[in-house]
């Protein structure tokens, strides 16, 4: 019985924690500071509407999310942990990573990022609605968007092994020589 409390405050405490932290620093410090002048920036033309929609996104996402799962699962942690690390920490790196590594997109970067849009949005449907075990359609649909959550996954998995070994076998910060080229 103490685990399983201790498990449970474990994941209100990671959820609310977040949250709470993540809404304090954007709604009294980055909107304050940086929202206004970039909402000014985009309607006027210097910075393209890509910019202001990833914005928004990364400002609505925590606060849907802590919303809903105030309202809806507030006695009911393990939905809680599920929300933020299948739903919310998905969709907030995705929107980070659009907004700070994909300037422009390819279709290939279209392909994989709708791929990973489709996956979650798969399983907020079944973090709401549960497993359909008795409708023949979307037992099947809900086995394809698991193959399809998988297969991205085991892809964005090998693909960051690339990188993960190679950062791995830098030791250190290159040095120049004392010699100087002239």
């Amino acid at each position: 019985m103490k685990t399983k409390t201790f498990l449970h405050l474990t994941f209100y405490s990671i959820f609310w924690v977040w949250n709470l932290a993540f809404l304090g620093l954007v709604y009294f410090w980055i909107l304050p500071t940086i929202g206004y002048s970039l909402i000014e920036a985009t309607f006027s033309g210097l910075i393209p509407n890509q910019f202001l929609i990833t914005f928004i996104g990364i400002v609505a996402i925590p606060t849907i999310c802590t919303i809903f799962g105030g309202w809806h699962f507030r006695k009911q942690p393990l939905q809680l942990i599920r929300l933020f690390y299948g739903v919310e920490a998905p969709l907030f790196l995705l929107c980070l990573l659009r907004l700070f590594v994909l300037r422009e997109l390819t279709q290939a970067s279209t392909l994989i990022l709708g791929t990973i849009l489709v996956s979650i949005i798969a399983f907020a449907l079944e973090l709401l609605y549960g497993y359909a075990n008795r409708n023949r359609l979307a037992s099947w649909l809900q086995m394809f968007a698991h193959t399809l959550m998988l297969l991205t996954g085991l892809y964005v998995g090998i693909l960051l092994l690339f990188y993960a070994v190679t950062a791995s076998a830098h030791r250190g910060p290159v040095r120049p020589s004392s010699k100087t080229f002239e």
